[in-house]
């Protein structure tokens, strides 16, 4: 199956039938979120890290993902040889290999935008986004959830990864107090800020303990 999802644990309607996304939160990835993404039931492979429900619902623990999602997920995996992994949820995401913290899924970042990734020690293209579920508990989450299976949509038909920094790598930093040119370099763009030689897009200042920190300007 070329389309993978993968959620957290089944539900109470789902631990009664022993099939994923048949409760509320299914009815919301079938009717509203999988067809944004130009798919239906049908055509995609679904399970959960965990695979029998937690007590009182709770968050499974890390050992409970490690033990039962690695335990049965490789195999799905290995079976299905996807194309593409969708992660849905911060249990599924954590399923990522990473060689250090900065490279861990962050969601309120990173939904919405495709990666090349390794699972149990596999690289696949994963698409990090929030659990369906999570639309019904918090409103303010449905039209990011809705957003990023639109963008699901774009990255299946011609590889969307959505929009790139130009400006990567040509950023300067100064730190005050320790680094001389700090603040020759400061005048010199507030002189051609004055002079209106070039236009600020952006600024904002930082402080700690009621102390003037830093300044950022975009120009």
């Amino acid at each position: 199956c070329d389309y993978v999802f993968i959620g957290e644990a089944p539900g109470e309607h789902e631990d009664q039938h022993d099939r994923p996304f048949i409760g509320r939160a299914g009815k919301e990835f079938n009717d509203a979120l999988l067809p944004l993404a130009g798919l239906g039931r049908n055509l995609i492979y679904l399970t959960n890290t965990r695979k029998c429900r937690q007590p009182n619902n709770r968050k499974p623990t890390d050992a409970e993902v490690e033990s039962c999602g690695g335990h049965f997920l490789p195999t799905e995996l290995a079976i299905t040889n996807p194309k593409v992994v969708v992660l849905m949820g911060g249990t599924a995401c954590s399923l990522i290999e990473t060689n250090s913290p900065d490279e861990e899924i962050d969601l309120e970042v990173h939904h919405g935008r495709a990666r090349k990734a390794n699972l149990f020690g596999q690289t696949y293209w994963v698409f990090p986004t929030y659990h369906p579920a999570l639309g019904l508990h918090d409103p303010s989450k449905i039209r990011f959830l809705r957003q990023d299976f639109k963008d699901l949509k774009r990255f299946l038909n011609d590889g969307f990864l959505g929009a790139q920094d130009t400006y990567a790598g040509r950023e300067r930093y100064y730190l005050l107090g320790t680094d001389t040119g700090a603040t020759d370099y400061l005048r010199h763009i507030l002189e051609r800020i004055r002079r209106k030689e070039v236009r600020t897009l952006a600024t904002d200042t930082e402080s700690v303990d009621g102390k003037f920190w830093s300044w950022q300007v975009s120009v």
